[in-house]
């Protein structure tokens, strides 16, 4: 998430900024440096995703007035480059500073650094050192010129040579942590900019490491991933330890035939849930590394809303060619269907779910939430979505229920050879049909690959990117969950996702973890066997009743 950082006066107008604007950068969030001054922060609840920011600039920034909203990019640049020219090579720092500000509320990254860098090198501020400017202008411009470079860090160059887009990512995440480090070290602390530092941090490690893997790259291009079966296993012949010390601790998929899945076909999902309203999503490969799975919400009447009816029935009548077919993809059943939850079996080598462990009373408002598990994908034959990890360190599995589906599964190992961004939980490159030429590091790595018939279930261990095709129209239901194995990972995420305190959900649910759940260190629970929904959901393996 790009920082935004705002120290002020007086209150402006709150101001609604969408999570992803037309390039899909998230929206500011923003961060008090320093003591006095107010600012609030509201998320929406409805499905726009928009945050609600109130924020203000120094008083002494001058409204601009633009004619026309649609050139408004155009116009800002303008009057900044007329306001704030230098004269005899002297600037004015006061309306640079004015203009350095305005530039950065209107998004023009590029254009605020130009001018924030001429204040601190006008003031000798580039350091720690205020120089002439006072000290909360100081903390200002460095906290600024960090979101900024954060941002442009993102920016892709069409035309650009692979590793020169390498090493300028590098270099501007660089500069981002140089002055997020001013800023901790001359203003007081805070949980949120510690967020920022580690955010920042993270990113540059996965950004370092990819562009000198790429230069110590020779050879003629490969031919992508070196792939490799997915070793398959019959139920009857897995035990639960086996599976816990073969496959959970060591990180490996395995796909597990032969369990009890449920006996549902896409006409009985029509019968008993066909009127529920369902969103969808379609794959957008030019999103691949800025949006989750390379996914895009269906626009439309309702927010892109249909009845499942209505899905099912796209679903049948399309040509199921089309790569940009919408999908039903990962929604809860319990917000579409919840009856048919009372005849779901959870089988045993999945049962142990640490979210189950949480008592009812402290699953409000909290996430990952045991009630958005398990979830339904029904998805046209074409359609896929894009390399990604799931986010808060859980485990995955899936059964397939009707269709075909081809999975790859890399290792966490490889994550810096698939060009990942957002904290190395998306990536730029496609793994069924990379681009060697901008992406050449994948033909480095091994995916680990599956074809998915009616009645397999895959297992995903955390941290392993993956991707999945659909090969026929197919109807699956999955979960997320968290074991023993990797609970002390899945704390630190959660406390990482927390974003210093503006996303409580997470450190309420890594919170809850910690009361209710057996310590990281604990013995693994035995063999709960196959349960019902209603002793699954109550963490029966607990009481052991």
């Amino acid at each position: 998430v790009a920082a935004s950082v705002v120290i002020a006066h007086a209150p402006a107008p709150p101001v609604v900024m969408p999570r992803y604007t037309g390039n899909r950068r998230p929206s500011a969030i923003s961060l008090l440096i320093a003591v006095g001054f107010t600012l609030t922060l509201d998320r929406n609840d409805d499905d726009s995703g928009n945050i609600l920011l109130s924020f203000t600039y120094l008083d002494a920034v001058p409204t601009i007035s633009l004619a026309s909203s649609s050139n408004r990019g155009r116009l800002v640049k303008k009057v900044f480059r007329m306001s704030c020219a230098s004269s005899n090579g002297v600037i004015d720092v006061q309306r640079t500073l004015e203009c350095a500000h305005r530039a950065w509320s209107e998004d023009q990254f590029a254009e605020a650094v130009k001018l924030y860098v001429k204040v601190l090198e006008a003031t000798g501020a580039t350091g720690d050192n205020c120089g002439k400017l006072p000290r909360q202008e100081h903390l200002q411009c460095h906290a600024n010129l960090g979101s900024s470079y954060m941002y442009l860090a993102d920016i892709q160059e069409p035309g650009t040579a692979v590793q020169k887009q390498l090493d300028r990512r590098e270099r501007l995440l660089t500069a981002s942590l140089h002055h997020w480090r001013v800023a901790e070290r001359c203003g007081p602390g805070s949980p949120l900019l510690e967020y920022f530092l580690n955010s920042v941090s993270r990113n540059l490690y996965l950004a370092k490491t990819t562009a000198f893997l790429a230069r110590d790259l020779h050879g003629p291009a490969g031919t992508g991933p070196r792939v490799q079966p997915i070793e398959r296993r019959a139920a009857g012949e897995l035990s639960y330890d086996e599976f816990h010390q073969t496959y959970v601790a060591k990180g490996v998929p395995v796909v597990i035939t032969g369990l009890a899945t449920p006996n549902w076909d896409l006409e009985f999902l029509e019968e008993m849930c066909g009127d529920c309203e369902v969103p969808r999503r379609r794959h957008q490969p030019d999103s691949a590394g800025l949006d989750w799975a390379a996914l895009a919400t269906v626009a439309g009447a309702e927010g892109g809303r249909v009845t499942l009816k209505e899905h099912l029935q796209t679903l049948r009548s399309g040509d199921n060619t089309d790569p940009a077919a919408a999908m039903l993809f990962d929604h809860a059943l319990a917000d579409m269907c919840p009856d048919l939850l009372e005849s779901m079996v959870i089988p045993k080598f999945f049962a142990v779910d640490y979210l189950r462990a949480i008592p009812a009373s402290d699953r409000e408002n909290i996430w990952p939430s045991p009630g958005r598990f398990p979830s339904i994908f029904v998805q046209p034959a074409g359609t896929k979505c894009g390399l990604h990890v799931d986010q808060a360190g859980t485990h995955f599995y899936q059964m397939l229920l009707s269709g075909k589906k081809r999975w790859r599964v890399f290792r966490p190992d490889d994550v810096p050879r698939l060009y990942p961004r957002g904290h190395g939980l998306l990536f730029e490159v496609d793994a069924f049909s990379p681009d060697l030429d901008r992406f050449p590091l994948i033909s480095t790595t091994v995916a680990a690959e599956a074809v998915l018939e009616p009645g397999d279930t895959i297992f995903v261990p955390q941290g392993a990117p993956h991707q999945v095709s659909n090969e026929q129209a197919s109807f699956a239901v999955s979960s997320n969950y968290i074991a023993g194995v990797g609970l002390k990972s899945t704390l630190a995420e959660l406390d990482f996702l927390s974003q210093g305190g503006t996303r409580p959900e997470y450190a309420q649910a890594a919170a809850a973890l910690r009361r209710w759940a057996p310590a990281p260190d604990a013995l693994r629970p035995e063999d709960p066997g196959d349960l019902s929904w209603q002793d699954f959901d109550r963490a029966s393996w607990m009481t052991g009743n």
